[in-house]
């Protein structure tokens, strides 16, 4: 699915731009991100779905939102959980792993604290309070299944 996402959406969309043209706009974007945090604005994560997958164009955010020039890896999970929970007026149950929250978490091999590429490296899932490998999710999501 990446590859086919780079492919149409990065080759195609943007591969007539030379990467210089293409970090200084990342870079911008990212330091604009970081003024309205300063400013005491807020910055939340969205999706481009259905144009693309939404978990894919999720990830597509928390990678240009965060790095050199722009937010800290807390800053950028923090945008596409809590910061987001509150903008949708439902902070008060979901975006913050809280006693009485309804929370699905992802397990990662990595610290994405440290490396927010880390979140693409997912080993399971915990939703409902049941654990989910990566394998029974896959086999899951090809056959259908709405358990």
């Amino acid at each position: 699915m990446r590859t086919a996402f780079r492919k149409k959406q990065v080759d195609g969309y943007f591969g007539w731009q030379s990467d210089e043209v293409l970090m200084t706009a990342l870079n911008r974007h990212r330091r604009e991100l970081k003024a309205i945090l300063a400013a005491g604005g807020t910055v939340v994560m969205g999706t481009d779905s259905p144009i693309m997958p939404f978990g894919l164009s999720l990830h597509t955010d928390l990678m240009s939102s965060s790095g050199e020039h722009g937010l800290t890896p807390l800053q950028t999970l923090s945008a596409a959980t809590a910061y987001s929970a509150d903008a949708m007026g439902v902070g008060h149950e979901l975006g913050r792993i809280r006693e009485g929250f309804l929370a699905d978490l992802i397990i990662v091999d990595g610290d994405p604290l440290a490396h927010i590429e880390d979140t693409l490296a997912v080993s399971g899932v915990i939703a409902a309070g049941r654990y989910y490998s990566v394998e029974e999710l896959m086999a899951e999501s090809r056959s259908g299944s709405d358990e």
